[in-house]
């Protein structure tokens, strides 16, 4: 019977609800977990319509994805909400928000004088997460 048949009958409080809401190893959460997809997709901006002034809409079109294909050309900026830049593509990927657990939170942040020159998106921190 329950607990007694369980592995935490064996332990001592192996859940301890915490109202924090800080990021911490062994946190739930949930989060978007991405499927594995047998072909994948690209994502290729085109522009914004008619009215090259209006930023709440864009066009482009999906495209199967295959590591051959030319990248397409940088230097220009038809989405400006989706900027690419040399050697990038859009990768599309389909998925479901799901329940997952913090395993780490990615240490501590990249001091200012070494990222000198780079985005902070480059050096930002980031955390694992196993998914259910």
């Amino acid at each position: 019977m329950y607990p007694d048949d369980s592995v935490q009958s064996l332990t001592r409080d192996w859940w301890i609800a915490d109202q924090s809401g800080a990021l911490s190893r062994g946190r739930l959460l949930w989060t978007f977990v991405p499927y594995p997809e047998m072909k994948p997709y690209r994502l290729i901006p085109e522009g914004r319509g008619d009215d090259a002034r209006q930023h709440t809409r864009a066009n482009f079109r999906i495209e199967p994805f295959r590591i051959g294909d030319p990248l397409p050309p940088t230097g220009t900026l038809p989405v400006a909400a989706l900027p690419l830049r040399d050697g990038e593509i859009y990768y599309v990927q389909r998925g479901k928000v799901r329940p997952a657990v913090v395993i780490s939170v990615g240490g501590t942040d990249v001091p200012r004088e070494i990222r000198q020159g780079q985005h902070r998106w480059q050096s930002t921190r980031s955390m694992r997460v196993a998914r259910f």
